[in-house]
């Protein structure tokens, strides 16, 4: 039985137009990568299996490669993403709007949602999270095709105080329950108070996690399939992938336990 090979069988080499390292001895061959955005960089975080020639495998230390590429990288693996539309409201009646994708449904007892609200790259709190942390409520209005561009249009970064609804054009109405204010044209939208949040990291991209129970959920009666249920192709919501790139919803498979 041939021998596993150790560290000290290994030899390093450097080639390739990414500064790539190749360490290999025998039949075992790995490549670690420093960076795909600065090619020569010092030491490797990234490292590249070969079965028979053919790429079989990267690996990636996210904590030791530059935030933005960690980003990138994160944000183009977890996909597709429900877009939780947020708005939110002050302790003085300042109006925020404002989308996040890492968004998803916690559990239905009680319902409960989570949203996370990541710092800018000063480490500052955005606006919605300051909102919320103050008046302790938030509506989550989900995004359609329709809505796209103006969603967008509303993950500017302005001065804080700004209403972004105002700026694109986007119609709000009272909310049943909650302070803040919820879009006009969602056809779907949770009105939420506060649960808690959690903090992960501090400063710099530090993330605000945030849940929210659900006390109100509005459905436009179009879109309701049964007392239970939602057409999810009538409600023709957006995902988000990576980047400028968003998905829409146009089939799906069905796959049933054997």
């Amino acid at each position: 039985m041939r021998r596993r090979p150790s560290a000290a069988d290994l030899s390093l080499r450097t080639s390739g137009r990414y500064g790539l390292r190749r360490v290999c001895r025998r039949r075992l061959t790995a490549y670690a990568c420093p960076s795909l955005r600065l090619p020569g960089a010092a030491e490797t975080y990234r490292y590249l299996s070969w079965k028979g020639g053919v790429l079989a495998q990267m690996e990636i230390d996210l904590s030791r490669i530059a935030a933005r590429d960690a980003h990138d990288l994160l944000t183009s693996a977890v996909v597709p993403r429900p877009i939780a539309w947020v708005s939110s409201v002050s302790a003085d009646g300042q109006v925020n709007l404002a989308p996040f994708s890492f968004f998803s449904g916690v559990t239905w007892s009680p319902p409960t949602l989570c949203v996370s609200i990541v710092n800018r790259q000063d480490g500052s709190r955005k606006d919605t999270i300051l909102n919320i942390d103050e008046t302790g409520n938030f509506v989550v209005n989900m995004v359609s095709e329709e809505m796209g561009s103006v969603m967008v249009e509303t993950s500017a970064t302005v001065p804080r105080g700004v209403d972004e609804a105002r700026e694109a054009g986007v119609s709000l109405i009272p909310s049943t329950v909650v302070m803040a204010p919820r879009v006009r044209d969602a056809g779907i939208a949770f009105e939420c108070v506060l649960d808690r949040i959690i903090q992960v990291g501090t400063g710099p991209y530090g993330a605000n996690l945030v849940l929210g129970r659900i006390r109100v959920m509005h459905v436009n009666k179009e879109l309701l399939e049964s007392e239970s249920s939602i057409d999810w192709k009538r409600s023709r919501l957006l995902g988000r992938l990576s980047g400028t790139k968003y998905c829409r919803l146009r089939s799906v498979i069905e796959i049933s336990p054997q």
